[in-house]
C-alpha cells in the first residue's frame, strides 16, 4: 500500500472510531497536525473548528504527551519540528 493511501486509511479509521469518544478532540488534532502534516487550516476544515481552536487543542495534546512520556534518552537523536518530513500532495 502506497503511503498516501495508507495514510488516508487511517484517516478513515480515526474518523470512525472518533465520532463515538469526543473527548479525544485533542489526541484527533495531534494525529492530523503532528503525525499527518496537516495545516492548521486543514485540519480546522476537516473538523469544523477554527484554526485557533485547532492550536489551542494542539498545545493541549503536546502538554499531555510530554507529561506521559517517559524521561528522553539523553543520547537520543531528535528530529527538528523544521525538519520533519514533508507532506506530499497527490
Amino acid at each position: 500500500m502506497n503511503r498516501p493511501a495508507a495514510q488516508e486509511t487511517l484517516v478513515r479509521a480515526w474518523r470512525a472510531y472518533d465520532r463515538y469518544d469526543e473527548r479525544r478532540g485533542t489526541l484527533r488534532v495531534w494525529l492530523y497536525r503532528d503525525v499527518l502534516c496537516w495545516t492548521a487550516r486543514e485540519t480546522a476544515g476537516l473538523l469544523d473548528a477554527t484554526v485557533a481552536s485547532v492550536n489551542s487543542a494542539l498545545q493541549r495534546a503536546r502538554a499531555t504527551m510530554r507529561a506521559a512520556a517517559p524521561d528522553p534518552d539523553p543520547g537520543a537523536e531528535r528530529l527538528a519540528p523544521s525538519s520533519r518530513p514533508e507532506r506530499r500532495e497527490g
